[in-house]
């Protein structure tokens, strides 16, 4: 059994558009709590700018594996195909893999 009240606020006039207007007044807070922190991630990126250096190292680390496998099977590729700069290429692939992996546990 469900007990309403004495007035059904719900379908008061103008109830519908206040609901509205303090949903919409919530967005503004959590819109503004993601741009404050955007703000202060950029500034944070700009005053101490080697975070900035770390993340984009972290990246480049992350991706390295993929860009340089997929580079050396083209270099493969090529040398199958007759292109003696293939070889080139492949070993050039793997030895910057190398080098980005040994400066990455510095």
């Amino acid at each position: 059994m469900v007990i309403n009240g004495l007035i059904d606020m719900e379908n008061l006039p103008g109830m519908g558009k206040a609901k509205d207007f303090f949903n919409y007044t919530d967005n503004i807070g959590a819109n503004l709590k993601t741009l404050v922190e955007n703000i202060t991630t950029f500034n944070n990126y700009v005053l101490h700018p080697h975070l900035f250096i770390r993340f984009v190292w972290n990246k480049v680390v992350a991706a390295s594996f993929d860009v340089c496998i997929v580079i050396a099977l083209a270099g493969i590729l090529l040398f199958i195909c007759g292109n003696k700069k293939g070889r080139n290429l492949t070993i050039g692939s793997m030895t910057a893999y190398y080098l980005i992996k040994c400066l990455s546990f510095l």
